[in-house]
């Protein structure tokens, strides 16, 4: 299964896609298992947008309870589904909510509010297969956590459940791919093909090849998360939209044992996350109008996390700040609301009633944890309108890795590997581990780490690039967490860049490139945290990559290296 591409797009199928969010490629899986010709779209990698920028935790959102509590029950028994068709990209995150003496009677009344509440959501915890919160004492919590703060009047404990994003989109693809359907990455939809107000297809153009083209089909799902409204319009139909920021911190090292929530100075809840092998800080909620494809981290946003953070755990900004995450929830429109009131349930818009637009409809709203149900949701009135008769079986049958884990230690003796290593590797392959070590049968050189803060084999890679449709290098980082550990890709792009181009025999300018792509990728997330000492080891990192990739070369193809 190589690259997908716009060479491999028909001109004829039943339902096109356009989105390659998790949302995009959920629809397009269920579709494919009932039995319908599917054609999925994506304008740059897939999870690129909203999906690649979440918390990355499919948790039924306690919080809800408050005001949405159909949406906490939705999202945890979507949970547990996706616990079972993927148990390999799962991994328990307990969470504790430590509560400050400084608040005097207010400290008081939030832990037994913060028990009670989570007395509430016991209830639901098995829809998951979450354990039931723990109250705990100050000693108790220190524990468990030592970088808690001093002052700590309590905590409570509860469970929830973490997820490789990127993956998850990646194997709803290649099952879909596998059930019939094509996914073509890199292309952007240009415009609708009309027939009087009905649409009938798509114009695209392939952003690599520049080819151009057209396909049809007798029903068009726009799964395009925030991007939703400019792809509605185009049809002349209307989705109104509130997105709403939210920002993310990632830093070197897990500063944690387990997730701790914090409360902000307005009152929201953030929390610190272990992830993988570094933290995550979020998230903030904002309105947002500006640049759907170019968001800004403001300063005051950092610091409204770290402040929030160091209320429990003083010593965070000891821990350095590799990266930022900027994304937009694709929140359904209410009016006259604080952000963080805003409805998390989902909608299907059917345009044909709605506006007068038939062939058309479109998925938005809701969250990752709920992503299979909303388009389970989505297909039905998909199925309905294409006469399609078949039920949804995407909450029955296992994802691609998703069909048991493999012998760690026999495949780490077999292959001479830490064990350590093939964990990591099957935390992402999942039962399909054993067909990428196989590559190592082939040329035990590819037993080489690439990237070693993952860490990550080149026998990983060129699975990778050879089966799980990667057209540009950059691809990789969310097919194998390539350049996401601490260093950032200091020490792996350009090897990483040379493989994409060996195995699809790019020439030297070329692979050039390709590293470069990685690079500017890179320096997206961490220009808006430059200072001091972050900025004079990012002059150093640049320089380094100008010299190993032919400074003569950058200057005549590339016009903007960072």
């Amino acid at each position: 299964m190589p690259e997908s591409t716009s060479r491999d797009i028909q001109t004829q199928y039943d339902a096109i896609v356009i989105g390659g969010g998790v949302n995009g490629c959920g629809v397009a899986r269920d579709l494919a298992l009932r039995g319908v010709k599917v054609l999925l779209i994506e304008k740059g990698d897939f999870a690129m947008g909203t999906s690649w920028t979440s918390s990355g935790m499919i948790h039924g959102g306690a919080r809800y309870l408050l005001s949405d509590i159909a949406t906490t029950k939705k999202s945890c028994t979507d949970a547990g589904y996706i616990r079972c068709i993927a148990p390999h990209l799962i991994f328990r995150i307990p969470l504790m909510m430590p509560i400050l003496k400084r608040d005097g009677l207010k400290g008081r009344i939030n832990l037994e509010g913060a028990d009670a509440l989570f007395t509430v959501y016991d209830r639901y915890q098995p829809l998951k297969g979450g354990n039931p919160h723990i109250r705990l004492t100050p000693e108790e919590a220190r524990r468990i956590e030592p970088m808690l703060a001093e002052n700590l009047l309590g905590a409570v404990q509860t469970d929830e459940w973490g997820i490789d994003v990127p993956r998850l989109c990646v194997i709803n693809i290649l099952d879909a791919v596998e059930h019939g359907a094509t996914a073509a990455s890199w292309t952007a939809v240009t415009g609708f093909l009309r027939e009087g107000r009905a649409v009938t297809g798509v114009a695209y153009e392939d952003r690599v090849t520049g080819r151009r083209g057209e396909a049809r089909a007798g029903i068009v799902v726009n799964c395009a998360g925030p991007w939703a409204t400019r792809v509605a319009e185009m049809a002349g139909a209307r989705v109104e939209l509130r997105p709403a920021k939210g920002i993310h911190l990632v830093l070197d090292r897990r500063i944690s044992n387990i997730g701790v929530i914090a409360q902000a100075v307005d009152g929201r809840q953030v929390f610190v996350i272990p992830h993988e092998n570094v933290s995550v800080i979020g998230t903030t909620d904002d309105d947002y109008f500006g640049d759907l494809d170019d968001i800004r981290i403001l300063e005051d946003e950092i610091e409204y996390l770290l402040r929030a953070m160091e209320t429990v755990l003083p010593r965070i900004r000891e821990a350095r700040i590799v990266k930022t995450i900027a994304g937009l929830r694709p929140t359904l429109f209410e009016q006259a609301k604080y952000e963080d009131d805003l409805t998390r349930d989902h909608r299907v818009f059917d345009h044909e009633r709605e506006d007068g637009v038939p062939g058309l409809i479109t998925l938005a709203g809701g969250k990752l944890a709920a992503y299979r149900i909303m388009a389970e949701d989505a297909t039905d009135l998909a199925c309905t309108k294409l006469g399609n008769r078949e039920r949804c079986q995407t909450h029955l049958l296992p994802l691609p890795g998703g069909k048991g884990m493999p012998d760690i230690e026999g495949l780490a003796a077999k292959y001479r590997l830490d064990p350590y290593v093939v964990k990591r590797l099957a935390a992402r392959q999942g039962s399909r581990t054993p067909a990428v070590l196989a590559l190592i049968d082939e040329n035990p050189a590819f037993a080489n780490y690439v990237c070693t803060c993952e860490p990550v084999l080149e026998a990983e890679l060129r699975y990778a690039i050879r089966r799980e449709f990667v057209r540009h290098a950059v691809d990789l980082i969310g097919r194998c967490r390539l350049a996401e550990g601490p260093c950032q890709g200091y020490g792996c792009i350009v090897q990483a860049a040379t493989i994409f181009g060996q195995e699809r025999g790019l020439s030297p300018d070329d692979v050039a490139d390709e590293a470069l792509l990685i690079a500017q990728s890179k320096w997206r997330w961490r220009r808006d945290i430059l200072a001091g000492p972050h900025l004079a080891q990012e002059e150093l990192y640049r320089l380094v990559h100008l010299a190993v990739l032919d400074p003569l070369h950058v200057l005549k193809h590339r016009k903007e290296v960072f």
